[in-house]
């Protein structure tokens, strides 16, 4: 079984995330800050053995679409970790998506116990 959260941050470290649905159930991912989101995403999906398409934004570059027949996702930007503190900010770029608080809310089920999380909007 795949956890529910993917790679907390450690205190004082700064990765990327995305928030995400599987099958109806609420994902959240972080990796390294220098992965784009849209590598996160096919990362995670090829983990979970989902097909997925791809739009093409670029001769060069073609990304997961962000909703398939067994995921859709919904948030994406910045985690930094500070002691028993999560804070969420930025975004995506390439999916113009902030962090979605909604998602946040039903994933803190899953998080260690004893950890605030903050969104930050700058």
């Amino acid at each position: 079984m795949i956890e529910h959260v993917i790679n907390l941050p450690e205190a004082d470290k700064q990765l990327k995330f995305i928030q995400l649905y599987i099958k109806g159930e609420p994902y959240l991912v972080c990796e390294d800050s220098h992965n784009f989101h849209s590598v996160i995403l096919e990362k995670t999906l090829r983990n979970f053995n989902l097909k997925f398409e791809q739009i093409e934004l670029s001769a060069l570059l073609k990304i997961p679409k962000s909703k398939g027949e067994n995921y859709e996702l919904v948030g994406a930007g910045q985690i930094g970790g500070f002691k028993n503190k999560l804070q969420f900010y930025g975004n995506s770029s390439n999916y113009g998506l902030r962090t979605n608080a909604k998602h946040l809310e039903k994933i803190k089920s899953y998080l260690p116990t004893g950890i605030e999380v903050k969104i930050l909007d700058f």
